[in-house]
């Protein structure tokens, strides 16, 4: 636990104790809620899923506690966005449109470069 001002009558030991047996609010099984036919507003699944990549973020943070990692999770995104950017774009390109099909290879090319520029970012010894 981190120093903080505990009152006299409980033991920082207690208090630990306490928190350790605390019950656990479930997580939500967010493949069950946003899957089938369990269709939901945009906005509540955007939130969702800001709020899960919120914690998934916030735990690495809380093991690393180094910069690198936050590079490393830009640099995945942008190549998991890249990839999934060219596969769409072939899939309109099949479909006959190009012009459409352009755009989301500009894309592509847009998240390559987010790449390319994070790679030139220091970030410290683990770098």
């Amino acid at each position: 636990m981190s120093d903080i001002n505990i009152p006299n009558f409980i033991s920082r030991e207690k208090l630990e104790a306490l928190s350790e047996e605390a019950p656990r609010e479930a997580a939500p099984n967010l493949r069950e809620m946003f899957s089938g036919d369990n269709a939901v507003d945009s906005a509540v699944m955007r939130q969702a899923m800001i709020d899960a990549t919120s914690e998934k973020m916030d735990e690495l943070d809380e093991v690393f506690k180094d910069a690198m990692m936050m590079k490393l999770a830009i640099k995945y995104a942008a190549n998991a966005l890249f990839a999934w950017h060219v596969k769409t774009s072939e899939a309109i390109a099949e479909s006959g449109q190009l012009d459409v099909a352009a755009g989301w290879s500009r894309d592509a090319g847009i998240l390559q470069s987010i790449d390319v520029l994070i790679n030139g970012i220091d970030c410290g010894q683990n770098d």
